[in-house]
């Protein structure tokens, strides 16, 4: 801003200058002012692309929180398949401000986990991230979903052969409405979720799917061993 501001007096007293002499030509001047106007629109162009550049990551992220509850849900649809479900156990784990480490307390709630899945392999394991809304809300989904990504490391090391029992899905800031009067505010979003969830098989479906389970085949999918 103060560059144009220095353009706009140069000229002007270039201007005034030029007409005391009586050198100055309307065709010079008109010169001057139009290089001047030229100058100005293509700042405002520039300006109006970087403003169309941030509204455009502002609605990626917004439709990228909108869809994580659909995402979550399309994930348990491809865990469970066509099988109704219920949730039978949640854990949470809870973290510093802006880190995404699990400290000895958080291994020891994941250990918790571990056995219940040893106990019972019919559950399945959903893995939710979350992040206070302090940061960004492009930050906020990431942080989230590091805190996700090093839950379900954790547990996967620690239940070897398991990773089809699994599914991990950041929600950032965004709290589901179903999870708004149980996940609280401030400090307490900086968690991961961790619920425990039982596939519960149609009538006609169940001797086959206890079938399919005491194979182990409900485990094995596409691209995960």
């Amino acid at each position: 801003m103060s560059t144009m501001r220095l353009c706009v007096l140069t000229g002007t007293v270039a201007v005034l200058g030029l007409s005391t002499t009586g050198c100055a030509s309307k065709g010079f001047v008109r010169s001057e002012m139009e290089g001047l106007r030229a100058e100005m629109a293509e700042e405002h162009r520039g300006l109006e692309s970087q403003i169309d550049a941030v509204r455009d990551d502002v609605n990626d992220v917004t439709a990228m929180s909108a869809q994580a509850a659909q995402t979550a849900d399309e994930a348990r649809a491809l865990a469970l398949g066509d099988v109704d479900y219920r949730e039978v156990e949640r854990f949470r784990v809870y973290f510093d401000l802006d880190s995404a480490s699990l400290d000895e307390t958080d291994r020891s709630t994941l250990d918790q986990v571990a056995e219940s899945m040893e106990q019972n392999p019919g559950y399945i394991v959903e893995v939710y991230g979350f992040a206070d809304p302090s940061g960004s809300e492009d930050y906020n989904y990431a942080l989230g979903a590091r805190r996700a990504e090093n839950v379900h490391r954790y547990l996967s090391a620690v239940t070897p052969g398991q990773l089809g029992r699994y599914h991990a899905v950041s929600f950032g800031e965004t709290v589901p409405e179903s999870e708004q009067s149980t996940i609280g505010t401030g400090a307490e979003m900086r968690q991961v979720l961790v619920t425990l969830v039982e596939p519960i098989p149609t009538a006609g479906e169940s001797t086959a799917f206890n079938e399919i389970l005491q194979g182990g085949e409900f485990y094995e999918y596409e691209g995960v061993q």
